[in-house]
């Protein structure tokens, strides 16, 4: 899962940035998540660019009319450190002097112990996302330069790269295209409840024994 902000031209606020002959665009700010088939699970596009990941990952979660696919007993979404480690929310090991990112270890030496080597492996796969969004931006080039019109036209157009983006993968894998997905019956979605948080701890502890002890 991750959040985007692609630079948006609105015709409200034209005015207004050539009154200060800036080139600065306004900022939207979206929350999205894929699969492995680099498929787009959920889209909620129309935040502030400035909006926090978590205010807006948590909005998404907390109302009821977005249907958010949250992931069923057992499984979970993988999320970058920026998110709590909770039940149905992997995220990479927290702790002082451990590497979380892809790019320190890139730079840097080989990951060194256990935590370490679960947060490379998880930040690998993580490179997934960004797959998505290179194809996404590569095949739609509306999507770095956005041209002046309303904003909720550009929301709309935003959405629609995105469907079309399922839809040509969907006919590249030879997906059969349903109407329709089932999602999870909603519950007591606190993702900072300590009690959740541990339970995750746990499996996220069990996972990196896992890989220790294999390779």
């Amino acid at each position: 899962m991750a959040g985007f902000d692609p630079k948006m031209k609105d015709e409200e606020n034209r005015d207004k940035r050539e009154n200060e002959k800036t080139e600065d665009q306004s900022n939207c700010d979206y929350i999205e998540g894929c699969i492995n088939h680099r498929l787009f699970t959920f889209i909620n596009v129309g935040f502030e660019g400035s909006a926090h990941d978590i205010t807006v990952w948590n909005h998404c979660l907390t109302v009821p009319e977005f249907r958010f696919p949250h992931p069923p007993p057992g499984k979970y979404y993988l999320v970058d450190s920026g998110y709590p480690n909770t039940v149905g929310y992997l995220s990479p090991i927290k702790e002082k002097d451990i590497r979380t990112h892809l790019p320190e270890f890139r730079n840097g030496p080989p990951p060194q112990g256990m935590l370490e080597l679960f947060n490379y492996l998880h930040s690998s796969l993580r490179t997934t996302i960004e797959r998505c969004f290179g194809q996404l931006k590569g095949r739609w080039k509306i999507l770095t330069m956005m041209p002046q019109m309303d904003t909720k036209h550009q929301l709309a157009i935003m959405v629609a790269t995105f469907t079309l983006h399922n839809f040509i993968r969907l006919h590249e894998l030879d997906i059969p295209i349903d109407s329709g997905i089932e999602i999870e019956p909603r519950a007591d979605y606190d993702l900072f409840n300590e009690n959740r948080k541990a339970v995750m701890k746990e499996v996220q502890l069990n996972i990196a024994k896992e890989i220790w002890n294999v390779l």
